[in-house]
């Protein structure tokens, strides 16, 4: 006998913990808290806005890490690339090391496929 009222209790609590998340509490039994007309089957369908979860926000942050690290590289090898150009204006293409042609046709080649596209 008490096993059963306890499960009621708990019940009855759960549902008026939907209603309270719901903002519906005591709509549809002629309480009512505020000037709201909703009934609960309109709250139900609104979307409720849930706030992302662990995981979805550690896939975010590894995404704008990601995004950060890669715009720092970009901007280093525009620095890189604005010296080695700096160098060839100055001193002619012969002046470059084997190390700062490669990395000239690497951005180059970089540069090529991401207008191509």
């Amino acid at each position: 006998m008490l096993f059963f009222l306890a499960l009621f209790i708990y019940q009855a609590c759960k549902q008026e913990m939907v209603l309270l998340e719901m903002g519906a509490a005591g709509e549809g039994l002629g309480l009512h808290y505020g000037t709201s007309e909703y009934t609960i089957e309109e709250r139900a369908e609104e979307p409720r806005r849930k706030k992302p979860g662990l995981i979805q926000r550690w896939l975010q942050w590894r995404a704008e890490r990601r995004r950060r690290r890669e715009e720092q590289q970009r901007q280093e090898e525009e620095r890189r690339l604005d010296q080695i150009l700096e160098k060839v204006n100055l001193h002619g293409l012969h002046s470059l090391t084997e190390e700062e042609r490669r990395f000239l046709n690497r951005v180059s080649a970089k540069y090529r496929n991401r207008h191509s596209s």
